[in-house]
């Protein structure tokens, strides 16, 4: 089997748990120092799932996942999982999380999807060819100011990062057409992606949440970059995502 039709089957197999354990009762774990990030046995299934899939397919390949942390192999691939993204939203049965799964080749994203099974959208995007939405080529957006944009951003869970947050927050809007929350950075990096906002800033992540999402735009014909403008890495936890179109008034808007 191919890199996709792995990444497919292994979407397809995750999205189906997490859809079986929607609305129904958890086993909910608290994890990380600000006692706000949750773990389900949905986000477990859903990594076994994948896992899984992916090592009957290419043994040898490394592992970097959001529950049980580095697998190691001996090519130079890798992919990158993040189970349930958005964990609290599933939850609070609010219909906004995702499967993400990534594959980078050394360090560089060759293929990236996003999977959110209750509204079943799937978006994909591999090295070479047109992010797609269900098969479909997606596009971000032609708007071209602030003024005409709808951005969103990651929000943390400490106190301390949530200050910066407010901080980009204030700094910007009132320059914007509107501004969105959703909690889940896979899913408002695929929102860029498709032009249904103009950007994104991620000012705290770990490489799951960014790696599919961040490849998806590239391919859409977006930009990403870290918040001085420099290239991107999905091991860099600050990001900027755009429709291309705005990256440079947004930065010079932004802190560094």
């Amino acid at each position: 089997m191919n890199f996709k039709n792995v990444a497919l089957l292994a979407a397809k197999k995750a999205g189906a748990i997490v859809k079986t354990n929607y609305g129904k009762k958890l086993q909910v774990t608290v994890k990380g120092e600000a006692g706000k990030d949750f773990v389900t046995n949905a986000d477990i299934g859903s990594e076994k799932a994948i896992i899984t899939t992916i090592k009957k397919a290419f043994p040898d390949h490394a592992i970097l996942a959001e529950e049980s942390g580095a697998h190691t192999g001996t090519s130079e691939y890798t992919w990158v999982i993040d189970p349930l993204d958005g964990t609290t939203n599933f939850s609070r049965n609010i219909p906004f999380f995702s499967v993400s799964i990534a594959l980078a080749k050394k360090e560089e994203i060759i293929l990236g999807l996003v999977y959110n099974p209750i509204l079943n959208e799937l978006f994909f995007a591999e090295k070479g060819s047109q992010a797609l939405l269900n098969n479909k080529p997606i596009f971000v957006s032609e708007r071209k100011t602030l003024a005409k944009s709808i951005l969103s951003q990651s929000f943390d869970y400490s106190n301390q990062k949530r200050k910066d947050n407010f901080r980009n927050i204030q700094k910007i809007f009132f320059k914007i057409e509107g501004f969105r929350l959703y909690h889940s950075t896979e899913l408002e990096l695929c929102n860029v992606a498709c032009g249904r906002t103009e950007g994104y800033m991620v000012s705290s992540s770990n490489p799951w949440d960014i790696a599919a999402g961040a490849f998806i735009i590239e391919r859409a014909g977006g930009k990403v970059t870290n918040f001085d403008g420099t290239k991107w890495s999905y091991k860099v936890p600050r990001i900027v995502a755009t429709n291309k179109r705005i990256h440079k008034e947004l930065l010079q808007v932004l802190d560094k």
